[in-house]
């Protein structure tokens, strides 16, 4: 099951994707972060 999470200003989305960077595995696209089943936009 894949999980997305949409950020309304990219302040937040920067904010969780620096989460996701803590744990590793992260990877940042044109308008996106991902690792693995889960989506930051």
């Amino acid at each position: 099951m894949q999980t997305l999470y949409i950020a309304e200003k990219p302040d937040i989305a920067n904010a969780i994707a620096d989460y996701l960077r803590q744990s590793g595995g992260y990877k940042k696209s044109t308008g996106y972060y991902q690792k693995d089943d889960t989506i930051v936009s």
